[in-house]
């Protein structure tokens, strides 16, 4: 047996950790590459004419949706101290917050950002405030107003969409705890819904605010369709003794009547809270997380429980149901269920300490933010590290993404 001098040895082993050497690059670069393809910059499958509206370094910007190039950025007039809200209609963009005195309501141009008008509400400084989005329907913008402390009313408005001429308004007794937060206004037969915190529901034709109906039922988070409108609600039984179990509530109003249609009663557990919840309607389908972070899906008909799955879902946020599939953002990920049985299709983590917020789509292409947490407390144009992605909805890659990502709009502009 002939033995292998030393030097050989030497030079096998420089060869073998050579080898080895070359496959952990083959293996870094895979990586490299199949991030670089998780993130890659390419065009969305989008009209050119689709752009998105969002805020960076204190200015409105608008978008391509389709590739991410600047169209057009315009420096807010104001200079505002909370968090600013938009939503789109009629080929304009609707702004709603506060300045240091004031309540307003801005409208711009969809395809120039030419301010429009701009409608001071009301007084800051009397205590009443708006945080939520201007509602958008039927030529009219709709924002509620509410109170603070000492306060025992609220105010809801109704704006001409064209001019910011204001229409009518309405004091709400109690302070409206909530005004429809993205959801549709257009309720029966054209009627404008707010939940007061203890004066229970009011229901106002939209074209000239008169009173339609009223339901001394009591609760929060409404969402509303064409027929009818849906809400949460907590109940003690009995209340100061050892047997005190706090329960969930589901209710189903008629639209047109404010009648009750039904009632599911989820009892929670642990240190859940109903007011926790989160609810989300979509033809007939109703989404309800609650309890331990469990999200149920529910029949819009009659309340019946279709499929349950454990998801993580965040206080504040809401998900999306489009084209059979439901998407869940939350503190870890966002989600794509099956409406059919809650089976994930996929999913994309969020960086640690962020979390998704809510998702837009259009034409099977998702629009998220992924925001640090906590939130920081004053950040109102979407500042900070926050990350807009726009992800192919079919299997959650991404197209393109950009700085910013607080709130956010998408429309079709003018041809």
């Amino acid at each position: 047996m002939t033995l292998l001098s030393g030097g050989l040895i030497k030079r096998w082993r420089w060869k073998g950790l050579g080898i080895l050497a070359g496959i952990l690059c083959l293996l870094l670069i895979g990586v490299r590459g199949y991030q670089a393809y998780q993130t890659r910059n390419v065009p969305a499958p989008l009209a050119s004419s689709v752009e998105l509206y969002t805020f960076h370094d204190g200015k409105l910007v608008a978008y391509s949706a389709q590739e991410g190039s600047v169209r057009w950025t315009h420096a807010l007039e104001d200079s505002y101290t909370g968090r600013l809200e938009m939503q789109t209609g009629d080929h304009s963009i609707y702004l709603s917050g506060q300045t240091s005195t004031m309540n307003i309501v801005t409208a711009y141009r969809a395809d120039t950002g030419t301010l429009l008008w701009r409608t001071p509400l009301v007084s800051f400084a009397s205590g009443l405030l708006t945080d939520q989005p201007p509602l958008v329907a039927d030529g009219m913008v709709y924002i509620g107003i509410y109170g603070q402390g000492y306060h025992d009313h609220g105010l809801l408005y109704a704006l001409r969409g064209s001019s910011g001429q204001i229409a009518w308004k309405h004091l709400v007794p109690s302070y409206p705890t909530s005004m429809l937060p993205k959801s549709p206004l257009a309720v029966g037969d054209g009627l404008v819904v707010a939940l007061t915190e203890d004066h229970g529901i009011f229901a106002w034709h939209a074209h000239d605010g008169s009173l339609a109906w009223h339901s001394l039922l009591n609760g929060y988070q409404p969402v509303c369709t064409q027929q009818a409108c849906y809400l949460l609600q907590d109940t003690i039984i009995s209340p100061g003794t050892e047997q005190a179990r706090e329960h969930f509530a589901v209710l189903a109003l008629r639209g047109s009547s404010g009648k009750l249609l039904w009632q599911r009663t989820i009892p929670l557990q642990g240190n859940a809270s109903g007011s926790g919840a989160l609810l989300a309607v979509f033809g007939q389908h109703l989404y309800l997380g609650v309890v331990a972070h469990w999200l149920d899906a529910m029949s819009t008909l009659d309340g019946t429980l279709l499929w349950q799955r454990a998801v993580g879902l965040p206080l504040g946020e809401t998900l999306l149901e489009a084209n059979g599939v439901v998407y869940t953002p939350d503190d870890l990920s966002i989600d794509a269920l099956s409406v059919h049985d809650g089976t994930r299709l996929w999913s994309r983590d969020a960086d640690s300490d962020s979390s998704f917020g809510t998702p837009l789509f259009v034409h099977n292409v998702l629009f998220v933010a992924e925001q640090p947490v906590p939130l920081p407390p004053r950040i109102p144009h979407g500042e900070g590290s926050s990350i807009l992605f726009v992800l192919n909805a079919g299997d959650g890659s991404v197209y393109w993404r950009l700085p910013g990502g607080g709130p956010m709009a998408i429309t079709e502009t003018a041809a």
